[in-house]
């Protein structure tokens, strides 16, 4: 139902969807509304990798994505999911602000968002903290980002 009441275009520029159980499904939902928002907030949820996927390939990969802050903290995000975001972080050019926080990407999946930070110039932000990133990850990063 919220689905469909906000699938008409209204104005609407932030939506937060945190700490409600969302899984995939519900990530799938929140990506189908999120034409022309400017932040979206679905943290403390239980998207995991699948979740993730999702939002990747339905809002960050959309042509005429506007989004400019995304929060997936706390969602049970390993590997799979970092590296679907970073192939959607490569390509897209609105996103400012990624939160990623408390998640399990480990090291492999902060490489592969460091070889995206080598391409994409517009995200400022990029929260990591509690992430098993470990030695390796954190160098990517730093080479990443320079």
């Amino acid at each position: 139902a919220l689905a469909s009441s906000l699938a008409r275009p209204s104005g609407l520029q932030q939506l937060s969807l945190g700490a409600n159980t969302l899984t995939a499904r519900g990530a799938a939902a929140a990506a189908s509304l999120a034409t022309g928002l400017k932040r979206l907030d679905l943290e403390l949820n239980e998207l995991g990798d699948e979740g993730c996927k999702l939002v990747s390939q339905k809002v960050l990969l959309r042509v005429s994505c506007t989004l400019q802050h995304l929060d997936l903290s706390m969602n049970s995000i390993g590997p799979d999911g970092a590296m679907s975001l970073a192939s959607a972080i490569r390509a897209n050019s609105a996103l400012t602000r990624l939160n990623l926080g408390y998640n399990r990407i480990g090291s492999s999946g902060a490489e592969a968002l460091a070889q995206a930070l080598m391409t994409n110039t517009t995200l400022k932000v990029l929260r990591l903290e509690d992430n098993g990133v470990g030695d390796l990850g954190a160098t990517a990063l730093v080479s990443g980002a320079a």
